[in-house]
């Protein structure tokens, strides 16, 4: 029963990594503005529902993190068979750990990309400079206290 239990805190603790390493990423990509990032070919599968009985596949299309700090994206329904439609702004920290794998992939790969247009690059980067020093170290030290060290 320990193991089982000592099992979970693994795979939650691995799950929180992605989580933050998928915000770290969102944020070099955007330069720490609000800009979603668009996404391509990153198809999730929905939990059974009861009033479908079946599957659901979502693509994810766009993720952002919003203002108070949770992963969200806009999700369109990918099986012809359902109505399903899109939803936009959906937090979606609660997917499994493959599937937010998937979306840490893309944003490190070709299978994204970012319109910066419309948002205001001039601001100074935070991530610069002493603030961007101090905030590395205790991003990396939050990291090992989430681990358990």
């Amino acid at each position: 029963m320990a193991q089982n239990i000592q099992i979970n805190d693994i795979v939650e603790n691995t799950r929180q990594e992605i989580l933050f390493a998928i915000k770290e990423r969102i944020a070099v990509l955007t330069r720490s503005t609000n800009a979603p990032v668009q996404l391509k070919k990153v198809v999730i599968r929905d939990t059974i529902c009861s009033h479908h009985d079946s599957l659901r596949y979502f693509e994810i299309k766009n993720v952002f993190v919003d203002e108070g700090g949770s992963l969200c994206g806009d999700l369109a329904g990918k099986d012809d068979r359902f109505s399903d439609g899109i939803l936009f702004g959906k937090i979606i920290e609660d997917l499994t750990i493959g599937d937010l794998k998937m979306i840490l992939d893309a944003l490190y790969g070709d299978d994204c990309t970012i319109d910066l247009t419309d948002y205001n690059i001039n601001m100074i980067d935070r991530r610069e400079g002493i603030y961007g020093f101090l905030m590395g170290k205790k991003a990396g030290i939050s990291r090992i206290l989430r681990r358990g060290a």
